[in-house]
């Protein structure tokens, strides 16, 4: 429905000997982008644990105009349809599945992603997902229970200690200052009492919340902005 507009142009599918005619996808009219700019053709709305169709039906009583959402915002657009708030946490945990520990100890060529780290205490065994030494993190793949203050061991015979260690959506994804502004910290010393922690869960459920807000084309406008765009694909 949504690209039955588009111009059609001659086009041949990776080793495919005939061409073939299809749909220009890269077509672009720039309607919406200057209705989106102006305040006479647009109203605020909220997202709560609704799909684009039922949004389109909710405001304009057909599922059809769903696609102007993306057009009308760049943060969605980006980012994707927010997550409904019902699907959220599991969502999180799903995604951040694994074990972060941190050290305050220098991860210079020791602990690389690949390996396998042993707990010298509780001989609890991971695999090294990733790393980030601006945080002193480790993150290892699954739940794994390394307990603090314990060497764990590389498969070079590196050893670090574990200063802490968690699930990874309750690991820090960041600090922020007073003024909630992103703040580096020396990972031998840690944050300090002066800054906040924002771990991966409160993060993702505060960029989650920013994709609520949206701009769409007012019902009276909407017949109007649509015929407007499609005749301007037609006509390309």
């Amino acid at each position: 429905m949504y690209f039955k507009d588009f111009p059609i142009i001659v086009y041949k599918f990776g080793k495919e000997v005939d061409y073939s005619a299809f749909h220009n996808l890269s077509a672009y009219t720039d309607i919406i982008d200057a209705v989106s700019d102006n305040f006479a053709f647009y109203q605020p709305y909220t997202i709560f644990d609704k799909r684009p169709d039922q949004v389109s039906y909710e405001l304009y009583g057909t599922a059809n105009f769903h696609w102007t959402f993306y057009y009308m915002n760049n943060n969605i657009r980006r980012g994707g349809w927010p997550i409904g708030q019902n699907k959220i946490e599991d969502w999180i945990k799903d995604r951040y599945n694994g074990t972060v520990i941190v050290t305050r100890d220098s991860l210079d060529n020791v602990m690389k992603v690949g390996d396998t780290v042993t707990g010298v205490s509780s001989t609890v065994t991971g695999t090294i997902t990733r790393r980030n030494e601006d945080l002193g993190q480790i993150f290892i793949e699954g739940t794994k229970a390394f307990t603090n203050s314990e060497l764990i061991r590389d498969g070079d015979g590196n050893t670090v200690t574990v200063f802490s260690s968690s699930e990874e959506y309750n690991a820090t994804h960041n600090y922020t200052d007073g003024d909630g502004v992103h703040a580096d910290i020396d990972p031998a010393n840690g944050p300090g009492e002066l800054l906040t922690n924002v771990t991966f869960y409160d993060y993702i459920i505060d960029e989650n919340d920013k994709q609520r807000t949206i701009k769409v084309i007012k019902p009276e406008a909407i017949s109007g902005v649509v015929s407007a765009f499609r005749e301007a694909l037609r006509s390309n």
